[in-house]
């Protein structure tokens, strides 16, 4: 029935199992159809037990270029009756237009699968995380999810830990309960001086829609345009001196990171991240989530900092050139003598 609804609705390229759960055989030949096949369960604990096998059955077959997603409905139904709602078609739209990624779905089920109060529960969902991890064949593929799942690990302890903290300072001690969005990116960020030399210009364009994340990347463009390098120290003197002391306290609680070199598959995967915030930020960021002038303050100052992006690469281009002319002058200069 689910097939037939979402084919009356205009939704193809449709198909079902047929009643069992996903086998091995079924995914091929999904793949063989698409790259990306979107996976779509009942909003109940019987569809999350099937998508939950599901993420099973597709690990150790993921590829560079073939993953699956998931779309989950609302909690006790399923696709026809989704479709049979008011707006229905709509909502079965934007699911579709907004799947869950395989790694989210995997995150998700092992962070709940028991309370994570003891240091005995954290080391279980590290281990359950490796294990999951390791049953991915393709080594690149593996490396870039055991790395995923590190930093979404690290930054739920991260919050974790600013929780209990706030919980024990008592009620009137303001705290942001919401995870700061991709603080571990931008903690890469200024520990890596190269990685913000080649993505400055992206870094300018993001928007997190968050205090610290804001504040944190803010500070890290004004530390590297004033002196053209970045490190972490730099970024806390910038924060503390604006008189943001609690956002630097945020930042400076971060666990160290490892330097992210240019060129590197862990630079690649660190610019795909940050790129879903430059879409979201350019995309999602209208008057009406913010007053006027902060918007458009906001804007003149992105299409600043833009200019002074392509000032600095254009000096550094033109440097790169006066020194192969250099170089090559002096080669010939060798030669001839």
């Amino acid at each position: 029935m689910d097939v037939i609804a979402l084919g009356e609705a205009g939704f193809d390229n449709v198909v079902a199992p047929l009643g069992t759960a996903l086998t091995g055989d079924q995914l091929a030949a999904l793949w063989k159809a698409g790259p990306d096949p979107i996976m779509c369960f009942d909003g109940d604990a019987a569809g999350l037990r099937a998508a939950h096998k599901a993420v099973d059955t597709a690990l150790p077959n993921v590829l560079p270029d073939r993953s699956v997603y998931f779309a989950f409905m609302p909690d006790g139904q399923d696709p026809d009756d989704l479709l049979r709602t008011s707006g229905g078609r709509g909502q079965m739209a934007e699911k579709l237009e907004n799947p869950r990624p395989l790694i989210e779905v995997l995150w998700l089920r092992e962070q709940n699968a028991e309370p994570l109060d003891t240091p005995e529960r954290k080391a279980g969902l590290e281990a359950r995380l490796n294990a999951a991890a390791g049953v991915i064949e393709h080594p690149g593929v593996k490396a870039a999810y055991q790395r995923d799942l590190r930093i979404r690990m690290r930054d739920f302890f991260w919050q974790q830990g600013r929780r209990d903290q706030a919980s024990k300072t008592g009620p009137n001690v303001k705290c942001e309960t919401r995870r700061p969005p991709a603080l571990g990116h931008l903690v890469r960020a200024a520990t890596s001086p190269d990685l913000v030399d080649e993505w400055a210009e992206l870094l300018v364009s993001l928007f997190f829609g968050h205090n610290v994340s804001d504040a944190v990347s803010d500070a890290i463009l004004q530390v590297y345009f004033d002196s053209g390098t970045v490190s972490r120290p730099e970024v806390s003197e910038v924060l503390n001196a604006a008189g943001q002391g609690d956002v630097a306290d945020a930042f400076d609680a971060y666990p160290p990171v490892d330097v992210i070199l240019p060129g590197t598959e862990a630079a690649k995967e660190w610019s795909i991240t940050l790129q879903a915030f430059h879409r979201q930020g350019r995309d999602g960021l209208t008057p009406d989530d913010m007053d006027a002038e902060t918007y458009f303050t906001r804007d003149d100052s992105m299409r600043a900092l833009h200019r002074l992006v392509a000032e600095r690469q254009r000096l550094k281009s033109e440097a790169s050139e006066a020194q192969l002319v250099a170089h090559e002058a002096r080669k010939t200069g060798a030669q001839n003598t």
